[in-house]
């Protein structure tokens, strides 16, 4: 599969689909933010992989869960950056006004 550019007419056909009234100023904010997603779609097409598995190392993936009692203060002190009871992690996306 292969992505090419996003237009503004594709755009505002995917924000009718889904039911969203979007500015000509929205529209391109968000035509660059999907960029950004799209550009990492294209990423990922890139890594080869075979659509066959290999049975032999099959491994049963399925077990009970098993519910353990867990404070989330004990796992917030392991984080680096905290705020007001959350972990705080690094933005990803770019913002693009």
């Amino acid at each position: 599969m292969s992505f090419s550019k996003l237009t503004s007419q594709e755009l505002q056909k995917l924000a009718k689909l889904s039911g969203f009234e979007v500015s000509a100023d929205e529209a391109l904010k968000f035509q660059d933010q999907l960029e950004v997603i799209l550009d990492c779609i294209r990423e990922i097409e890139k890594v080869p992989f075979s659509e066959t598995v290999n049975n032999n190392k099959a491994i049963n993936v399925f077990r009970e869960d098993k519910v353990k009692p867990c404070e989330s203060l004990d796992i917030l002190k392991n984080a680096q950056q905290v705020e007001k009871s959350f972990f705080v992690v690094p933005k990803i996306l770019k913002d693009h006004a």
